[in-house]
């Protein structure tokens, strides 16, 4: 890859072509969540795919959040971490079939 790519960025794309069979069976993005306790926070993404996605590696921003559950429908991604407040979640989401 050339160009102005992070080395990130250049990790994600070959991770990617690894897990999905074309690029519109996978997505990546990064989601502020807020909230004002450090219950239960939950960012819901629009993800584009066209089809129920079958996985999903998301990371949070904050070190202290528990590791982050999903759940997906064929337009949305919810991410959910606990013991966080206002944090980013960084993810790669997609389908295999």
């Amino acid at each position: 890859m050339g160009g102005s790519y992070t080395a990130d960025e250049q990790t994600a794309t070959k991770l990617a072509g690894l897990i999905a069979d074309s690029p519109g069976k996978i997505t990546a993005g990064v989601v502020a969540a807020q909230s004002t306790t450090t219950a239960t926070t939950t960012a819901v993404v629009t993800h584009g795919l066209g089809s129920t996605p079958d996985f999903c590696i998301a990371q949070s921003s904050k070190g202290g959040a528990t590791a982050p559950s999903w759940a997906a429908n064929a337009t949305t991604l919810t991410i959910t971490v606990t013991s966080a407040t206002g944090f980013t979640m960084s993810y790669i989401a997609g389908y295999t079939a």
